[in-house]
């Protein structure tokens, strides 16, 4: 429902905002943007390995932020 999925979009952006400025950029770009590794990379000046480990670290400590905020398995 609407009321719902408000809330997670309420709770995803205060997630969003409790990470580090350069996992805030590579999620927004590879998911919000729907970038590819190597376009991020090119983006942020960084090696497509970088983006990758950033993206995976970035979404544990997203998930771990929401489940703090009572979204169990982030946005289950």
């Amino acid at each position: 429902d609407d009321l719902r999925r408000h809330e997670k979009r309420v709770a995803v952006q205060k997630a969003l905002a409790g990470l580090p400025e350069v996992q805030r950029r590579v999620i927004v770009l590879r998911y919000g943007r729907e970038l590819s590794c190597r376009e991020v990379a090119d983006q942020l000046g960084k090696t497509e390995a970088a983006v990758k480990q950033l993206s995976y670290r970035a979404a544990c400590a997203l998930r771990q932020l929401l489940e703090e905020d009572g979204y169990g398995h982030g946005l289950d």
